[in-house]
């Protein structure tokens, strides 16, 4: 009886240090029913300053609705996606703002240009086949948005068009919407993978980010068991040589952290942030035209929403 209780506290502590990583290890997937709506808020901060003008701040807020149309024998799912609400406010030199909820004489504050762009996009709906992955297969109805976001605006369409694409183009909605792709195989806390996401940038080439993505381990909140991912890498630019411009990037940083839900593999919250620093400015500087130093940050914080919650806090 004596060994046996000496031998007791050694074999708790054995079992509780064999069962955790047993219980932090997971197999994330996508596990959606038909029929499942889920409801997001996405904001984004951006802040862009430079030696020569006043600070530009922009502030964008997008509430999204997925509903599960249907799900095949793979698991890929087919979602119906709309936007409940969109609102976005830009300081500086070009002060503008848009607020979906403005209603009657309130909505005569809202930017002409903002409410021709964002209007449309209240009314449309979008679909797109996700894998278990979390990768989306496809994005169906991106041309006929397209078509209708560069008609309402008008004569300013051609010289807008390529932003308009840069904003909703099927590979800018991809990276907005694919939340995450996760690993095949189950994993353990300590475990991480690389991604890597590629933005085009109108009229001057392109900007690559590459960050890894660990899993810390399970975290409940809001009554969910999630796990939670942490982010870091940095970006690079690759600027189309035909231009007489260069852009040279001094430092950067992307970070942030995902909460996923166990159950669904639905995103429950996520944040991330972008920080860099750069020069641009001719390739043959001179002191009519000197070199520019800019530095941009950006945070985008995405929110799983309940089915009576707000689109917006304000």
């Amino acid at each position: 009886m004596r060994s046996l209780l000496r031998l007791a506290p050694a074999v708790v502590v054995f079992a509780l240090c064999s069962s955790t990583p047993l219980e932090d290890s997971i197999q994330l997937k996508l596990n959606y029913k038909p029929g499942d709506v889920l409801r997001f808020r996405m904001t984004q901060e951006q802040t862009l300053e430079n030696e020569f003008m006043p600070a530009m701040e922009t502030q964008t807020g997008f509430a999204l609705k997925h509903v599960v149309k249907e799900v095949d024998e793979q698991g890929v799912a087919t979602l119906i996606v709309s936007y409940e609400g969109i609102r976005q406010e830009s300081g500086g030199a070009m002060a503008m703002s848009f607020d979906s909820r403005r209603k009657g004489e309130d909505a005569k504050l809202n930017s002409p240009m903002l409410a021709q762009m964002f209007e449309p996009m209240l009314e449309m709906e979008l679909s797109m086949e996700v894998e278990p992955s979390g990768r989306i297969r496809a994005i169906h109805g991106v041309e006929e948005l397209l078509e209708t976001l560069t008609g309402a605006l008008g004569d300013s369409a051609p010289q807008l068009k390529p932003f308009v694409e840069s904003l909703f183009g099927e590979d800018s909605l991809r990276r907005l919407w694919e939340v995450a792709v996760f690993p095949a195989d189950p994993i353990e806390p300590g475990f991480a993978w690389k991604r890597s996401m590629e933005f085009e940038l109108p009229m001057l080439g392109e900007m690559k980010v590459v960050f890894d993505q660990t899993y810390r381990g399970v975290e409940t909140v809001n009554d969910k068991r999630c796990a939670r991912i942490e982010l870091e890498g940095a970006l690079s630019f690759v600027i189309d040589e035909s231009l007489p411009i260069e852009i040279s990037l001094d430092s950067s940083e992307v970070e942030g952290w995902m909460l996923i839900a166990l159950d669904d593999g639905a995103p429950v919250e996520t944040r991330q942030s972008i920080e860099m620093e750069m020069r641009l400015g001719p390739k043959e500087e001179s002191e009519a035209t000197p070199a520019m130093s800019m530095s941009m940050s950006i945070s985008q914080h995405l929110q799983r929403l309940a089915a009576d919650a707000p689109i917006f806090e304000d």
